[in-house]
């Protein structure tokens, strides 16, 4: 196990305190009987099929570490990377690349940085819904990850001869941190994936519905933001066609990392989107997600 961990830290360039962090968490918890045997469950579960494992094996992780005195986040990653090895076995036995293994579990250092700008803890904070990649429902496919779902919306566009349903095959399409959202990385993307999931679409279509409810689809960018930025320039890819807008954003801590916690007169403003947000903000206008999709 513990062979593993340190070769996937390498092979996929963390930094050395998180590195030193993240193993330093597995001998702990290697160190300790009940710690290793939740681990041994869960893991041999699911290498032997089950797909329900995921949940419980976070929720049972969480005392023990915090019994240890190591971060649960880390210990959560810790997991989530001893549980990649079966995944990247489930992929080969599937006949799925490498590459697509490669790209899905890149979000584990996505959201490891992302974590130690937001908390100063080398681990994740936001972890369940991964549960969808051991499930092999989510693939990376380089810059975003595509999940097969149902579009959920009625949408009508007589001119264009667009008529949408709930129950319409759809793939969504989520947005990793930690990349570019350049034309041409969004393109190859697009592409790729249209390709992996043609079987999905078993009716013979050659056009796959693609969909999106994202924050940094929020039609109110428009305004926001530079018509030059790459986030208005990604939005543009979809037809935005609604939007939710709760009392109190959840997506703050993505924009201002451990400042999200501050009055809205303080959040710093030190790029041109923590200065559009801080704004608005302090406007008392709200902030949200779109929802759009396009068709190719």
């Amino acid at each position: 196990m513990r062979n593993f961990l340190t070769n996937f830290l390498d092979q996929f360039e963390y930094p050395e305190e998180a590195k030193k962090a993240i193993t330093e968490c597995f001998d702990i918890l290697a160190a300790d009987e009940e710690a290793m045997a939740v681990i041994n469950k869960h893991l041999d579960s699911y290498a032997a099929g089950s797909n329900d494992e995921y949940i419980p094996m976070h929720t049972a992780i969480i005392p023990v570490a915090m019994r240890l005195g190591t971060p649960w986040q880390t210990a959560r990653l810790v997991m989530d990377i001893l549980l990649s090895k079966h995944l990247k076995e489930r992929y080969k036995a599937k006949g799925i690349s490498e590459q697509i293994w490669f790209d899905t579990v890149s979000e584990f250092k996505y959201k490891l940085f992302e974590t130690y700008n937001t908390y100063h803890i080398w681990g994740c904070h936001v972890t369940t819904w991964w549960k969808y990649f051991f499930e092999m429902k989510i693939f990376g496919i380089g810059r975003f990850q595509f999940e097969m779902t149902k579009f959920g919306y009625t949408y009508d566009d007589d001119e264009k001869n667009i008529h949408l349903t709930p129950d319409m095959k759809a793939v969504s399409v989520h947005i990793p941190g930690g990349l570019p959202l350049t034309k041409d990385l969004r393109e190859e993307s697009y592409r790729r994936a249209k390709e992996f999931f043609k079987d999905y679409y078993f009716d013979g279509s050659d056009k796959v519905l693609f969909m999106c409810i994202s924050w940094l689809i929020y039609p109110e960018h428009e305004h926001m933001l530079s018509p030059k930025s790459n986030i208005v320039d990604f939005m543009h890819d979809f037809t935005v066609f609604d939007r939710i807008e709760p009392e109190k954003s959840h997506d703050l801590w993505r924009i201002f990392d451990d400042a999200h916690i501050l009055p809205y007169n303080m959040l710093p403003r030190n790029n041109s989107l923590r200065k559009a947000y801080a704004e608005r903000l302090c406007e008392g206008k709200k902030v949200g997600e779109g929802v759009g999709f396009f068709i190719r």
